[in-house]
């Protein structure tokens, strides 16, 4: 791998290679979109990490396919390390993000003050009495969506 970076060669068949990548990126897209529909409707943390790991596949691609146009056309060889250390550093970022929230929902992490407050104001809004508001972040959807 290493060897390929210090000694990179031409792109050939450029063409084919776009055409994969671009039918790749759609079919990708399709999925997060619906990984965000699904991520809205049920909060799952587990989820939204698939989502972001597919974004970053995203970003991967069009990496690639931009590395195909500039060293099959242009013949700038260098662009393939460069696009995949830029999709590295988003899923390095995107990874963190997750294990923050994921440690926030395994610890039950306490609502901050402004979370606490919305809360108030809407179960002030379903009653005239504030009755057990709660003070931690939901770690289990479930029982929501099960009328439990």
């Amino acid at each position: 791998m290493i060897d390929k970076i210090i000694n990179p060669q031409t792109i050939r068949k450029a063409e084919l290679g776009i055409g994969i990548i671009v039918a790749s990126i759609v079919l990708t897209v399709l999925l997060v979109i619906y990984q965000k529909y699904v991520t809205k409707r049920t909060g799952s943390v587990a989820i939204e990490a698939d989502e972001m790991h597919y974004s970053g596949d995203i970003l991967l691609n069009f990496g690639v396919a931009f590395s195909l146009i500039l060293g099959g056309y242009f013949d700038v060889i260098y662009a393939d390390p460069i696009f995949g250390a830029i999709a590295c550093l988003y899923l390095l970022h995107s990874a963190y993000q997750v294990f923050i929230t994921s440690t926030d929902v395994l610890m039950d992490k306490e609502m901050n003050e402004e979370e606490r407050k919305d809360e108030e104001k809407d179960d002030d809004d379903d009653d005239d009495e504030f009755v057990d508001a709660p003070t931690r972040t939901e770690s289990d959807l479930l029982g929501e969506y099960a009328g439990l």
